[in-house]
């Protein structure tokens, strides 16, 4: 009967502030992100100090956010990592299920599509 209790008064303590909770979550992990962004993926990487979101933006469903690539290794003998900045804008969109790959800047006011891989600055 208790858990039940403290359930519902964390959800009212809660309501309304949802946001703001998990873009507290974020920034401690170390994502720069304006108040006024709504995210509903875990975008965290092992880097998230590289990354940067706009206010007003919109990140939709297992969205995923990649800061590094060890793939660059097969390729360039001596080369172990590529890290990059992902920077989005404001007042942007992105779909479900999109993949943003490192050094990438989505300027203000775009639209990503869902299922998109977005490789270069747009």
């Amino acid at each position: 009967m208790k858990l039940k209790y403290l359930l519902a008064k964390c959800r009212y303590i809660l309501k309304g502030r949802k946001y703001q909770v998990m873009i507290d979550y974020f920034r401690s992990c170390g994502i720069k992100i304006a108040d006024t962004a709504r995210i509903y993926s875990d975008i965290t990487t092992s880097e998230s100090y590289l990354i940067s979101i706009g206010g007003g933006t919109t990140i939709s469903f297992d969205v995923t956010f990649i800061t590094h690539d060890n793939s660059v290794e097969k390729l360039k003998v001596g080369f172990s990592d590529l890290f990059g900045r992902i920077v989005i804008g404001e007042n942007c969109f992105i779909g479900a299920k999109a993949i943003i790959m490192p050094g990438v800047t989505i300027g203000n006011n775009c639209i990503i599509g869902a299922g998109s891989v977005v490789t270069k600055s747009i």
